[in-house]
């Protein structure tokens, strides 16, 4: 067998300094300049406001007659069960 016999089977085995990534990145992410903040910011910002304009125009669609006429039908099914 190759490799530390101390490691998981079927795994790689750890690079030096692995455990350290996670606040490696955290720590970057701290330096963020301002300026690429407020980018982020604004560009969220548009994001939330297409979404909501997409959403409105799907709520304000209105309702296909087929699609109606199946609630119309399961609502009279019900009444009669019930």
């Amino acid at each position: 067998m190759t490799g530390d016999e101390n490691e998981p089977r079927g795994r790689a085995p750890r690079k030096p300094g692995a455990e350290n990534m996670i606040e490696q990145h955290a720590t970057e992410d701290r330096r963020r300049s301002p300026a690429a903040l407020d980018e982020a910011r604004l560009r969220q910002q548009a994001i939330g406001v297409r979404l909501r304009q997409m959403f409105d125009e799907v709520v304000s669609e209105p309702v296909p007659e087929e699609f109606l006429a199946i609630l119309r039908e399961a609502d009279k099914k019900s009444a009669e069960k019930g």
